[in-house]
């Protein structure tokens, strides 16, 4: 995940405002078998505010609430791989510890 920083540097707090996500999933092996209902859940730190992402397959919800990115992928075409990119937004404020899992 690349991070953009923005803001100022005030002893030990950053102030991070936004990062992107950038995630590709594809099957390792699949012996000509096709993979289908494929779900990825992903626990997120407790500073991320929300995600404004777009999938090219599939539907993704974030609850802020349990801070989970949850992606219905579907199934998976091999020919085109499923991708979800946008950005992750941080609480302002939050320190370097905060914002990695």
């Amino acid at each position: 995940m690349k991070q953009k920083w923005r803001g100022q540097t005030d002893r030990s707090i950053i102030v991070l405002f936004q990062a992107r996500l950038d995630l590709t999933v594809g099957p390792k092996q699949t012996m000509g078998r096709t993979v289908e209902n494929v779900k990825i859940e992903i626990p997120m730190n407790k500073s991320v505010l929300n995600c404004s992402l777009t999938p090219n397959q599939g539907k993704y919800s974030f609850d802020p609430v349990s801070k989970l990115l949850a992606w219905d992928v579907g199934k998976i075409d091999p020919s085109k791989l499923p991708n979800i990119r946008g950005s992750v937004n941080f609480v302002s404020g939050a320190r370097p510890e905060d914002t990695h899992a």
